[in-house]
């Protein structure tokens, strides 16, 4: 949670929205999913904090990727081919951008 405000911080948005999910702290792939697919569809783009090895496994589910690993401060930008939230499958996204604080 504390991530999540600090990112909100510097990105110039408001704590209040933030929405915590205690579960997402050591949640495996399946679960992510399960968050994303509770996302009310008024959000047109969310960001995701969590931690290892849960969303990388997720990351490389949900975009046919085998990334090996996002570091900690990793951030991977997807486009997803949906127009819903719950439509959100292994595989509908599209990777943008993978960058991390100690990236060549």
């Amino acid at each position: 949670m504390a991530t999540a405000k600090l990112v909100a911080g510097e990105m110039n948005i408001s704590e209040k929205k933030v929405r915590v999910e205690k579960g997402l702290y050591h949640a495996g792939p399946d679960e992510i999913l399960a968050i994303v697919h509770s996302l009310n569809d008024a959000h047109e783009s969310v960001m995701l904090v969590g931690h290892n090895p849960g969303l990388t496994e997720f990351a490389d589910e949900l975009l046919g990727e085998d990334l090996g690993n996002i570091p900690t401060a990793g951030i991977v930008g997807a486009t997803l081919k949906i127009t819903s939230w719950k439509e959100a499958a292994w595989g509908c996204g599209k990777m943008e951008m993978f960058e991390f604080p100690k990236k060549e």
